[in-house]
């Protein structure tokens, strides 16, 4: 196995903008070009909007999967049969050969090649069947809360039940990475599933977008774990000044890196009535990612032999990082361990990957420990985990357990035959995430009301 030090997914810009769709001629490459991107087993759909004007042509770039759309293309040319395209900002280029009804090509971001073959064929729609459709039987309210602390307006949807006296309301809680208040990922939108299922049966939901994201103010760039929790406390502060919550227990249900920053608040604030940990990491972050990477890769058939190589690897990576974290020149450090363990990968590659490693949020991760904080938690909790989760191995769910400030108030479940996002999966592989139709399982939703209604 190549020794590419860390896993890290190719990112497209976040731009939320609305999806633009052009004719199409046959005679020419005006019009949208539609390919699968393969990125260690993970596909991602990809779309070029070709325009032409006079000889210049433009072009904008979709990345669905990601909910990215219009991405201005930087340059683009088209000779004799060969198109050029570059976003420079992302590292991106695409070169190919048109053929009057495909284009056969080479994909590049930071370095690394995939191959990449367009056609005007658009994707299908996926079926998501579990979303649902308007008219709502609940009332839904755009809203908007501040973080004083930070000086932050964050945005997002207080849905309320229709009947009065609401007792209980809650608060989603994101993952990793920027979400928006539905938590869109490869097509699904869990936290808009899991926040109707709860509404129709009586509790108030909140959900948001991550500071920087849709309409919140703040910036993503060096904001870390306890940034996101301190949004958490004014969420959560949004919702006890609620008239029709007043009388309400009020709780926080994270998903991921969200049931991290729930014990974070529920540790340092009087403010949550209770709380769900959703596939929650109880480890360092460099421990999860270490299980993880050996899962997946696993999963993927990668021989036990190439595992412990890059097992290895990854950590003396880690305890380079660890014992450098305050040196200025952390990201040289890094940049030259992995050319030497890397010695056939461009520079502009591995340059890209440490800077990955060494930005505030992941040195905040890699080494932040749940543990103390769970040790201080005292509220009723609920920790679920997917037993063919790859990316948070069930065995967190004993060292929460174990860890929990009261004994007498956690509960855990391992739930047999779902993934990390709570999806029916037999392999629990990140690839299939987005071919699952369902977005997440009705018996956990039903675990998860039941809880929350009796605790």
């Amino acid at each position: 196995m190549k020794k590419f030090l860390f896993i890290v997914s190719v990112t497209l810009l976040s731009l939320h903008i609305s999806f633009i769709s052009y004719s199409q001629n046959e005679s020419n490459p005006e019009g949208s070009w539609y390919g699968l991107l393969n990125i260690q087993g993970v596909e991602l759909k990809l779309v070029f909007h070709l325009l032409k004007d006079g000889n210049l042509y433009t072009a904008l770039m979709d990345s669905p999967d990601q909910h990215a759309y219009g991405i201005p293309v930087t340059s683009i040319t088209f000779e004799n049969s060969i198109l050029r395209i570059a976003v420079s900002n992302a590292m991106i280029e695409y070169v190919g050969v048109y053929t009057g009804n495909r284009f056969m090509g080479t994909f590049k971001q930071g370095g690394a090649s995939y191959p990449l073959n367009l056609s005007r064929r658009a994707f299908d729609i996926p079926k998501r069947p579990q979303e649902p459709l308007k008219p709502y039987p609940y009332t839904e309210e755009d809203i908007f809360f501040v973080n004083y602390d930070d000086s932050i307006v964050l945005a997002g949807t207080l849905a309320l039940p229709k009947s009065n006296g609401i007792q209980t309301a809650v608060v989603l809680i994101s993952g990793s990475g920027p979400q928006n208040r539905d938590c869109e990922i490869m097509g699904h939108k869990p936290f808009l599933v899991i926040s109707d299922y709860l509404v129709r049966r009586g509790i108030a939901v909140l959900r948001y977008d991550d500071r920087g994201i849709g309409y919140s103010g703040g910036k993503q760039a060096n904001s870390t774990t306890k940034d996101f929790a301190s949004d958490v406390v004014y969420s959560l502060k949004y919702l006890r000044s609620r008239r029709e919550l007043i009388s309400a227990r009020i709780g926080m249900i994270g998903h991921s890196e969200g049931g991290v920053i729930a014990p974070i608040v529920a540790s340092n604030e009087n403010l949550a009535d209770f709380m769900v940990l959703l596939a929650s990491p109880a480890m360092k972050g460099y421990e999860v990612i270490l299980k993880q990477q050996s899962l997946i890769a696993a999963g993927s058939g990668v021989s036990e032999k190439e595992l412990l190589e890059y097992e290895k690897t990854s950590q003396e990576l880690f305890d380079l990082v660890g014992k450098n974290r305050e040196n200025p020149h952390l990201l040289d450090l890094v940049v030259e361990f992995m050319k030497q363990n890397a010695p056939n990968e461009i520079e502009s590659t591995i340059r890209s990957q440490a800077k990955a490693i060494v930005n505030p949020w992941m040195l905040d991760f890699l080494f932040y420990d749940p543990i103390p904080a769970l040790n201080k938690s005292y509220i009723p909790a609920l920790a679920l985990n997917g037993e063919n989760d790859l990316q948070v191995p069930v065995s967190n769910l004993k060292l929460i357990e174990e860890s929990y400030g009261r004994k007498d108030l956690i509960t855990v479940m391992g739930i047999p035959g779902v993934n990390h996002l709570f999806q029916t999966s037999l392999t629990g592989l990140p690839q299939d995430y987005s071919t699952i139709e369902e977005t997440f399982s009705e018996k956990v939703l039903k675990i998860i009301y039941e809880w929350v209604s009796t605790h």
